[in-house]
């Protein structure tokens, strides 16, 4: 798959800068139906989809990045929004939709 294809609905700030994390999760939500922000722990942002953001996704430590990909549970993701690692500003709802990217 071509980087062009893979990146078709992903639109990122801070001067378009390509990150390991956002090469990660470029491939993580490639096939993602939904449109939201993920702002990571040192506050670069990556959309997703190409519609009104309906949640933001915030990331405050690499390493939950790294469980979250490693182990592809979304227990995992409850934890770490339940110990603040992971907060979520928006609707919440639509933000629970991302538990079927883990379970696959």
């Amino acid at each position: 798959m071509m980087e062009a294809d893979l990146n078709r609905n992903l639109q990122f700030d801070n001067n378009n800068r390509y990150t390991p994390a956002h090469q990660v999760l470029s491939y993580l939500f490639s096939d993602y139906l939904g449109s939201f922000v993920i702002q990571l722990w040192n506050d670069s942002k990556l959309r997703i989809g190409n519609d009104f953001a309906e949640f933001t996704l915030k990331i405050k430590d690499a390493s939950v990045l790294r469980d979250l990909i490693l182990f592809r549970d979304p227990v995992r993701l409850a934890e770490a929004y339940f110990d603040g690692s992971i907060e979520v500003d928006g609707d919440f709802n639509a933000a629970l939709g991302l538990r079927h990217i883990w379970n696959n």
